[in-house]
């Protein structure tokens, strides 16, 4: 009895720990929720620029030759306000 008590305290233990860790200190709600919300703030330009290897937006993989988005950057089309986090898009329920 006393060594699977002891066995479950230290999971317990473990596993708290790593919770408060992730999403309290490193991640929390409110980082992610800055993060998505600066990501939409950021014009065509700007995501070329970003996501290009000399910075200047020249070589950039934002985009493929057709056009298409290959990486989340700036507003999404058909959500409410281009948002990351909404209920109100076309796509949604």
């Amino acid at each position: 009895f006393m060594a699977s008590y002891l066995h479950t305290m230290i999971i317990f233990a473990v596993l708290i720990t790593m919770i408060t860790i992730v999403y309290i200190k490193v991640y929390s709600s409110d980082e992610i929720y800055k993060f998505l919300d600066q990501t939409v703030s950021y014009t065509e330009d700007q995501c070329n620029n970003i996501y290009s290897t000399d910075g200047a937006g020249t070589d950039s993989y934002y985009q493929d030759a057709d056009g298409n988005k290959l990486m989340a950057c700036g507003p999404v089309a058909g959500n409410s306000q281009g948002s990351y986090l909404t209920m109100l898009s076309g796509d949604g329920l």
